[in-house]
């Protein structure tokens, strides 16, 4: 075995020691050191080194461990022209995978891209590319800033106890529907027929009310609604004129809120086959006339729903099941239901879970039909 002799020895435990490293999820390929990334950094809370390798997608780090070190070791770098060796203490560095930092990472990386496109662009870029690129600068914000503003904006607004309070029902909203008589004996007191539709209107009803009556229900000349009660009607042998009367003056309204509403624009508007002066009622009861010119908003399609809901209890004897209606006028049944309980009808009691009963003593008011949410 060939001896050596020690000439100097000189180890300064104080100074950066060199490092050997391994990785444990893998080996480094032949040929791909330099493709690596180094760095070296201190963490302030260990005293330690810490050890960064980094390639184009992954970043390892590894902090050294000296307190396990039970003796030296040394890395020997031989001089082949002196033949003289050298002896270097080193440091033994185990490396995992950084996922977290690897984001930060490829942001900074991202971030100084973006600068240097930047600085590019102010440089060296067409007129027009400059004015976006300073255009994009002056549009960026100071986070910070803007939630010190917001806070001193929430800060001042107060609010007050009635702005808490739920809404009530509006002048507006009880328009909607006729008045109701809370002191009623009896379901048919709860609504009087003169304050939806006076006698002379429904006077203009009679011949064809008539013709129903004594003939064979046309279920293509009604709405579905309609042809269904005055089937119901004719099975239970109800020979009163009137219910056929109120069954027609609600077909009228379910087929003016079928039409389209260019249809308003016209001089003379028609309903076939209800007469002129009908028409006349409905687009006064239900329609709008503002600038010379009639509109059909939708709080006049909610008041003519609640007309229609009572006259077709009054039809149908304080009892009526919602399906069919809700069909004919395009409106869900949970919205029926609502509508129902603000006119004192409740749901039926049992399975009948879409039939709704006008019945005493009635329900306490609700707070109104509801608003509508904007989309």
């Amino acid at each position: 075995m060939p001896e050596c002799d020690i000439i100097s020895m000189d180890c300064d435990e104080s100074t950066f020691l060199p490092k050997i490293v391994n990785f444990q999820n893998g080996q480094l390929q032949p040929n791909n050191e330099r493709k690596l990334q180094c760095a070296a950094y201190l963490n302030p809370k260990t005293n330690k080194t810490v050890m960064a390798l980094a390639t184009n997608k992954m970043l390892y780090t590894g902090e050294e461990d000296t307190e396990n070190n039970l003796c030296y070791t040394l890395l020997t770098i031989r001089n082949k022209k002196t033949n003289k060796i050298r002896l270097v203490p080193v440091n033994m560095v185990s490396l995992n995978v950084e996922m977290p930092k690897i984001n930060a990472l490829l942001d900074n990386t991202l971030n100084n891209s973006q600068i240097s496109v930047r600085d590019l662009n102010k440089q060296f870029g067409s007129k027009k590319t400059k004015r976006r690129t300073e255009q994009m600068e002056r549009m960026k914000l100071n986070v910070s800033n803007v939630e010190e503003e917001l806070k001193q904006t929430v800060a001042e607004i107060e609010v007050k106890e009635e702005d808490l309070v739920a809404p009530t029902m509006d002048e507006s909203e009880k328009s909607y529907r006729p008045p109701m008589n809370r002191n009623a004996s009896s379901p048919s007191q709860v609504y009087d027929l003169k304050t939806i539709i006076q006698q002379e209107y429904l006077d203009t009803l009679v011949d064809l009310a008539n013709e129903v009556l004594e003939n064979p229900i046309e279920n293509d000349k009604f709405t579905p609604f309609v042809a269904t009660s005055i089937s119901t009607l004719k099975k239970l042998s109800t020979t009163s004129l009137e219910k056929y009367q109120l069954l027609l003056y609600i077909d009228a309204i379910l087929k003016f809120f079928k039409m389209p509403v260019q249809t308003l624009k016209r001089k003379k508007l028609e309903l076939d086959p209800y007469p002129e002066k009908l028409v006349q009622k409905i687009l006064q009861d239900f329609t709008v006339f503002s600038d010379n010119s009639r509109s059909r908003p939708m709080s006049m399609r909610d008041k003519a729903t609640c007309y229609i809901i009572i006259l077709a209890l009054m039809v149908m004897d304080y009892r009526l099941e919602l399906e069919e209606l809700s069909k004919t006028l395009g409106v869900g049944l949970k919205k029926l239901l609502d509508v129902s309980r603000v006119l004192g009808a409740q749901p039926a009691s049992g399975k009948e879970k879409n039939v709704i009963v006008l019945k005493l003593p009635l329900p306490t008011a609700p707070t109104g039909l509801g608003k509508r949410k904007r989309k």
